[in-house]
């Protein structure tokens, strides 16, 4: 009875043991992260490539709403306040976005264009998907730096989008390589990246200056190239008023398609959304 009684409490010590080590084993598993991390982009290209470098994980914000046009959007109190609880926020930069500096003193603000060669007057680096995975890895960086518990994690979402990127940036080269007809007039001057990436060529725009309508002269001169080119489309765009380019679009008997440079509206709820988007738009436009 003794013996039996002695070999049973050492069976039951023995198998305290044995969980109290699984006990502790799994605690060494358990990664112990910070309040979820709060971070933020100005517009919504930024903020579709971020979130697709956070993760789940993290909490991102768009400050800009989709829709609105990012040349003459103006902050308000209400804006300061949604982002007050913001780590980081990732803007365009290039007097594009530059309000945003003070409207969080606590949070780390980034120009994404790091690494990426920056073109005279258009701030629009983002519409080639070279520059977007430059981007994302602006952005995976300085995560990893802001929460490194999770930088694995970054760096994976990271190497994941690139691939998607590099598959988009292929395909929009192939789609766009078969136009017999290259050649653009634009509404503003947004769209240098996206054509040198893609070889086209924007002979001219409609509003050389942000905001300006042109001088009767220089609508002479559009005229002009519009002709000597051949060109059966003006390239609008859906956050800019085109209601004084209709009158020249009758005249001239051309059409007037949208080019999206930001997105975020139906049918572009994505970076890759937008660039299929304005690619076909394109493609419709010079046929």
């Amino acid at each position: 009875m003794k013996k039996s009684f002695l070999l049973l409490a050492a069976i039951l010590v023995i198998g305290i043991i044995i969980i109290l080590v699984l006990i502790d084993n799994n605690r060494q598993k358990i990664v112990v992260s910070p309040a979820r991390l709060t971070v933020a982009a100005t517009i919504f290209p930024l903020y579709d490539i971020l979130r697709n470098v956070a993760g789940d994980g993290v909490r991102v914000l768009l400050i800009i709403p989709p829709g609105a046009s990012e040349e003459n959007f103006d902050p308000t109190p209400e804006t300061a306040k949604n982002i007050q609880q913001t780590k980081i926020i990732f803007k365009v930069g290039l007097l594009l976005d530059d309000w945003v500096d003070i409207l969080n003193a606590d949070a780390k603000i980034v120009a994404a264009w790091e690494n990426i060669e920056i073109k005279e007057f258009d701030p629009h680096y983002w519409l080639d998907a070279a520059n977007a995975i430059k981007i994302a890895e602006t952005m995976a960086r300085e995560l990893a730096v802001l929460d490194p518990l999770n930088a694995k994690t970054y760096q994976t979402n990271f190497n994941n989008y690139q691939a998607e990127l590099l598959k988009l940036n292929d395909e929009t080269r192939n789609k766009l390589s078969a136009l017999e007809r290259r050649d653009l007039i634009t509404f503003h001057d947004a769209w240098q990246y996206f054509a040198d990436a893609y070889d086209l060529n924007v002979i001219t725009v409609v509003q050389p200056s942000p905001g300006q309508e042109p001088t009767p002269k220089y609508l002479e001169s559009l005229i002009s190239l519009a002709k000597e080119y051949q060109v059966k489309t003006i390239f609008s765009e859906p956050q800019l008023s085109s209601a004084a380019l209709e009158p020249l679009i009758k005249d001239l008997g051309l059409k007037m398609l949208p080019l999206d440079a930001i997105g975020g509206t139906a049918g572009r709820e994505s970076y890759f959304n937008l660039m299929r988007y304005n690619t076909q738009t394109i493609i419709e436009g010079v046929r």
